[in-house]
């Protein structure tokens, strides 16, 4: 995956960013697989690894449609996944490219976080036998007050 974000504007913050960039997974991604989810916070000059860390086993399609879904909407816009929760999840396997799409960054079902600045990474694999992971997604973000 690679994810190309416009800047975001604090003077303008209800302005939504667009995404430019791929999503091609070799396999199908279903709930299957596991995901790892680890924040590092900044603090004294350096990051704090596994300041916040979640795991979410055999679960991976399923939790970023329910915690990103205006990102997994993109995703399945482009791939042809379905945005119902009632139906399995599956992101099939292949190329699926965008540009300039819209996008509300909301987690309506993840923890509410302390203002900061963190190194979100997030990590999945394929395999429930192993924990290597197949893939890697790494950005450095920053968490603000909602504006009112």
């Amino acid at each position: 995956m690679s994810v190309r974000p416009s800047h975001f504007n604090p003077s303008r913050p209800f302005d939504r960013q667009t995404l430019t960039g791929y999503f091609k997974p070799k396999v199908n991604v279903t709930n299957n697989n596991w995901a790892r989810v680890d924040l590092a916070v900044r603090s004294n000059n350096q990051w704090k690894d596994n300041a916040f860390v979640l795991n979410f086993r055999n679960s991976a399609c399923s939790t970023m449609r329910e915690h990103v879904p205006d990102f997994f909407r993109i995703v399945a816009k482009h791939s042809g996944a379905t945005t119902d929760t009632k139906a399995p999840c599956v992101i099939p396997a292949g190329h699926f490219a965008f540009k300039n799409e819209s996008v509300a960054w909301t987690f309506p079902s993840f923890p509410v976080m302390p203002y900061g600045r963190y190194k979100f990474r997030a990590t999945g694999g394929f395999s429930k036998s192993t924990a290597h992971p197949s893939f890697c997604v790494a950005v450095d973000c920053e968490v603000i007050p909602k504006p009112s």
